[in-house]
């Protein structure tokens, strides 16, 4: 069975990291995991996501995607970097 002890949702307050954030709190009641909300800030999101997620043992990373073409090239890149 799967389990998740640690969720890390990165937050840009962008409407779908807002939808990612509501998916990740439900997950983390579902599977009696403690949430972790990194506000992203720096000029290199995939680092600090990486970095965050390390240092914590993070197991289960939510993130939204963006329905802008623009944007899915952009945040698709961030998300390949990341896993």
């Amino acid at each position: 069975m799967i389990t998740f002890k640690q969720i890390l949702v990165p937050q840009d307050c962008t409407e779908s990291s807002k939808v990612a954030v509501e998916y990740a709190a439900e997950l983390g009641t579902i599977f009696g995991a403690k949430l972790h909300v990194l506000e992203l800030r720096s000029g290199r999101p995939e680092a600090e996501i990486v970095r965050y997620a390390t240092e914590r043992d993070i197991d289960l990373i939510v993130m939204g995607s963006h329905a802008v073409q623009a944007d899915v090239l952009v945040h698709g890149e961030m998300r390949r970097s990341i896993v």
